[in-house]
């Protein structure tokens, strides 16, 4: 039996160039939050930042086929 060896390189993942900000109005449900997790382990250059300060959802893309 031989053994085969494999190695990976760590993906190049761009810095993002488009964002969008949405402060929602009431409270949010589970399936936004379910929907946004999802986005992210969908696509590596999908990123959200919750500022808990003002209350927004900060969403950040490297291409903008979610966010458009």
């Amino acid at each position: 039996m031989t053994e085969t060896r494999c190695t990976q390189t760590s993906m190049f993942v761009p810095e993002p160039v488009i964002s969008l900000a949405i402060k929602p109005i009431g409270t949010e449900t589970p399936n936004f939050s379910r929907a946004l997790n999802r986005f992210q382990k969908e696509d590596p250059t999908f990123r959200v930042h919750v500022d808990h300060e003002s209350k927004e959802v900060r969403l950040f893309q490297s291409i903008c086929h979610h966010l458009s």
